[in-house]
């Protein structure tokens, strides 16, 4: 049995380690995902994750940044210049992060309940 055996897919996600051993990295550089675990030579780039990291980053993202403009807008009212100059590139960055993240979360959840026999190996 493998450490990392009955950790939730949310937790392995969450800490973006293999989701076989729970030690190795997912990510090789930013968003690009593993071969294979240095650790434990699970190959990670099976993985299927389809567009489910992207739309969910975008999704949350979508939330998040109309909300705090809204209320921005409704509290501070500024001119239109330091909306963009504010939210423009909270989108970029909290897209990026929430992007890695499901990324991770969702390899997890693949490796975690077996989706098109991704454990065989």
């Amino acid at each position: 049995m493998t450490k990392n055996q009955d950790n939730s897919p949310l937790l392995n996600g969450l800490l973006l380690k293999c989701p076989k051993c729970g030690i190795g990295s997912v990510f090789s550089k930013k968003t690009k995902v593993e071969k294979l675990c240095l650790n434990c030579k699970f190959p990670l780039e099976k993985h299927d994750i389809g567009d489910g990291a992207i739309y969910s980053s975008m999704f949350i993202t979508a939330i998040f940044v109309t909300s705090f403009a809204l209320i921005t807008e409704l509290k501070y009212s500024p001119p239109l210049w330091l909306h963009a100059i504010l939210w423009i590139p909270m989108v970029f960055i909290t897209s990026y992060f929430l992007l890695i993240l499901f990324k991770s979360i969702f390899i997890a959840a693949q490796y975690k309940f077996n989706v098109d026999g991704y454990r065989k190996n």
